[in-house]
């Protein structure tokens, strides 16, 4: 049996065939080049392409990215607003039911927590999309970008309305139900890029 490598996001396919799509990226399979073909002739090519990269200085954000890249930045960064989100969720639905005022000021600083977190992770995201996958626009990381612009959207949007409309958790107000509706849309948006990021790391 051959094995067959995914040149988005290292998957490692068995068969005589490579896969029709990637089963982690939804990468084609023009994207797959056999194992034993980069064997071989390695040590010598892999000698002359660690003295040409070394060659050239690097500037300060090339630097950065590929510190960022190397040292699993994103999915560091990503555990925060990931953590944060269900409880600020979970305040709301709470606070929504109760009328408390409490536990939805507690939603809204830990949205806040959310939001000032995004830049970083959108960020890393990016750099890391970019240098690991390449930029690869397959179905997996379209989907990924989508659920990280919908989080990012959405947490700004419920940090403005609370900070303008304190009283939105009253049950006397009529926006209160898509006050929580884009609360839900927000958690999932992030379960969902969360979904997708563990597919790319472990690769099942």
């Amino acid at each position: 049996m051959v094995k067959w490598r995914c040149l988005i996001c290292q998957y490692i396919h068995v068969g005589d065939t490579p896969p029709d799509i990637c089963p982690v990226c939804s990468a084609g399979k023009d994207k797959f080049v056999r194992v034993e073909e980069e064997g071989g002739n390695d040590s010598d090519s892999g000698e002359k392409n660690t003295i040409k990269e070394k060659s050239p200085r690097k500037g300060l954000y090339s630097l950065l990215t590929d510190t960022l890249t190397k040292h699993h930045a994103h999915p560091i960064s990503v555990h925060f607003p990931n953590g944060v989100i269900p409880i600020a969720v979970v305040f709301v639905i709470i606070a929504f039911f109760m009328n408390n005022r409490s536990l939805m000021e507690a939603s809204y600083y830990n949205t806040i927590v959310v939001l000032l977190s995004l830049p970083v992770v959108l960020f890393t995201g990016f750099v890391e999309w970019q240098k690991k996958y390449n930029g690869a626009l397959t179905k997996f990381f379209i989907i990924k970008i989508i659920c990280g612009i919908i989080v990012f959207i959405s947490s700004t949007g419920l940090v403005v309305w609370y900070y303008f409309q304190p009283e939105i958790f009253s049950s006397t107000q009529a926006g209160r139900w898509l006050y929580l509706l884009v609360n839900i849309f927000m958690l999932v948006g992030a379960g969902i890029a969360g979904f997708i990021g563990g597919k790319l790391v472990f690769k099942d």
